[in-house]
């Protein structure tokens, strides 16, 4: 067995021979997936190698070839793909429980590591080989929506409630899944779906992947070059963009990978709609499975038609090593039966441990804070639409852009990006909420949201509903910047809200609501002709409430 690192890697890649053992080996391999794949592999060195020193361990032997491309970063020895290979495993004809301590032996003569893990074994990979002492093996069930045969999509497809849908986000133009096949054509509409696969996963994971990694999206223009290796299909309506999914390949089976889809048509599920309509695309070129890939969302469960089993193993360089990590798997697991008392599932619970850690102390800090002392008060304005003034220019301000929501929330808000983006995607998705927004340097200086139609809604603020007259829209949870003063700019922004509340067709009344210590949007507010109707409000003192209203009914 060999080792090599660094740019004696780039040297055995260019090499024709090498590529030759590397294809013969992959191609004999029962376990093998597109993560395994040389041009995938290969591909990720380069476009990773300042930040993953490459690594191949390999044997040449007639008897038991095998190969195991690996990655050092820091003290830490990966899996060559790291996070973005989702099944990770080593090439051989056949499982051969020797390869394993030697490769652990070479790699330990070099680097010092404790462990090596592989997020998930291949499906069909002998997991008896792995020696017992040293690993840690858990069975994970693996979501596939089966696509041949296609009954059941094409029946799903037929139900009154996907047909209204498809009905309803065409809008009397073609709505088109086009497969994209060069990578040309991805590179025309890469970074919209990048904007809608990042704004996403900020609110639901306090992740943005493609912002966090400058050599993703090059990363992907990269595998789209390679013939057959990509399974990239966009949801559009003319240029309109609703959904993508960004998939790689691997004989019957697409694995699903950059899933992305539009909150602004989120009425019409979009996503959903795009994983049917890929069921049949799929279906159609000979595939027989999209694999939902493993990891606890929800959603992979309602669209799987059946689930198969893969492994996650991490494989420890001693038994002591493998002792100490048993101690944290410990406090892991007892959190993880706490949330199954709580009836709590996997993902909410981790969306709420995520949403608590880091900057989300400090949103804990404040509520306790406001258990001890707390004065809230919601001012009531409201103007007839067709008497409402339109101070300064109403162009300041964009309208539903999730690039400018990515950026950094208004400081006023109090909320962290997380919070301010999953707070975002509710109301998008509703269809019937508008965020307006006003960025400068990177932050978002001034906002506010418009509600279409609503004869009550509750104020989080002071926990209270606000009823509202018959054909309202209402202009609400405006947000600011510290020591922000350009008035005029308030003024715009209320312009353009109000500009557009009044062309919603039946509105008779906008309803304005704003936080009491707001002076700048208060002032902006007043300028535009809405009357003051009064407040809502509400008082804390060491955990006890109390609530009351100046508002008049109607």
């Amino acid at each position: 067995m060999e080792l090599c690192r660094s740019n004696e890697v780039f040297l055995k890649l260019g090499d024709p021979a090498f590529q030759e053992f590397w294809d013969r080996l992959y191609e004999a391999c029962p376990w093998k997936t597109a993560f395994q794949n040389r041009l995938f592999v290969e591909t990720w060195y380069q476009h990773y190698q300042t930040e993953f020193e490459p690594v191949l361990l390999y044997s040449t032997d007639p008897g038991t070839p095998a190969l195991l491309p690996l990655a050092r970063n820091g003290k830490a020895v990966v899996v060559a793909g790291a996070h973005q290979a989702e099944y990770q495993a080593w090439l051989a004809r056949e499982g051969e429980p020797g390869f394993l301590p030697e490769a652990l032996r070479l790699l330990r003569e070099r680097f010092e590591f404790e462990t090596l893990s592989f997020k998930y074994l291949p499906p069909g990979f002998p997991t008896r080989i792995l020696p017992k002492e040293i690993a840690d093996v858990q069975l994970i069930r693996r979501p596939l929506m089966r696509v041949n045969p296609v009954d059941k999509l094409a029946a799903s497809l037929k139900k009154k409630g996907n047909k209204s849908r498809l009905n309803g986000i065409r809008q009397g133009g073609e709505l088109v899944l086009e497969h994209i096949t060069d990578a040309r054509r991805l590179g025309e509409v890469l970074d919209e779906v990048i904007l809608m696969y990042d704004f996403r996963q900020g609110a639901v994971n306090n992740s943005v992947p493609f912002e966090e990694d400058p050599q993703k999206k090059a990363f992907h223009l990269a595998l789209a070059m390679v013939p057959g290796l990509m399974h990239c299909t966009i949801l559009r309506c003319g240029n309109q963009l609703f959904a993508a999914l960004l998939g790689l390949c691997s004989g019957n089976t697409v694995h699903s990978g950059v899933f992305a889809h539009s909150p602004l048509s989120g009425k019409y599920s979009p996503g959903k709609l795009h994983l049917l309509l890929l069921g049949m695309k799929l279906h159609e070129e000979g595939f027989t499975f999209l694999d939902l890939t493993p990891g606890g969302y929800e959603w992979k469960d309602r669209f799987a038609t059946e689930h198969d089993a893969v492994h996650r193993a991490t494989i420890y360089v001693s038994r002591a090593a493998r002792k100490r990590a048993a101690l944290k798997q410990v406090a892991i697991d007892t959190a993880k039966r706490i949330a199954a008392v709580l009836n709590m599932p996997t993902e909410a619970a981790g969306k709420r441990w995520r949403r608590f850690s880091g900057l989300r102390v400090r949103g804990a800090l404040a509520r306790i804070r406001s258990w001890f002392s707390m004065n809230a008060e919601v001012r009531i304005y409201r103007a007839e639409a067709a008497k409402v003034k339109r101070e300064g220019s109403p162009c300041e301000a964009s309208k539903n852009q999730l690039r400018d929501l990515l950026q950094a929330p208004p400081t006023k808000s109090g909320k962290t990006r997380a919070e301010f983006l999953s707070q975002a995607l509710r109301r998008l998705e509703s269809g019937d909420h508008h965020v307006y927004s006003h960025v400068e340097k990177g932050e978002i200086v001034r906002s506010g949201w418009l509600l279409e139609r609503r004869e009550k809604e509750f104020l989080i603020e002071v926990q209270q509903d606000l009823i509202l007259a018959p054909h309202s829209a209402l202009l609400f949870d405006f947000s600011g910047t510290t020591n922000d003063s350009q008035q005029r700019d308030y003024n715009s922004v209320l312009a353009r809200m109000a500009e557009d509340a009044t062309r919603i067709p039946g509105t008779e009344w906008l309803y304005a609501c704003v936080r009491g210590d707001d002076s700048e949007w208060r002032k902006a507010i007043e300028n535009a002709g809405f009357s003051y109707q009064g407040s809502l409000s509400l008082t804390v003192r060491m955990g006890r409430s109390k609530k009351w209203t100046s508002v008049l009914a109607d």
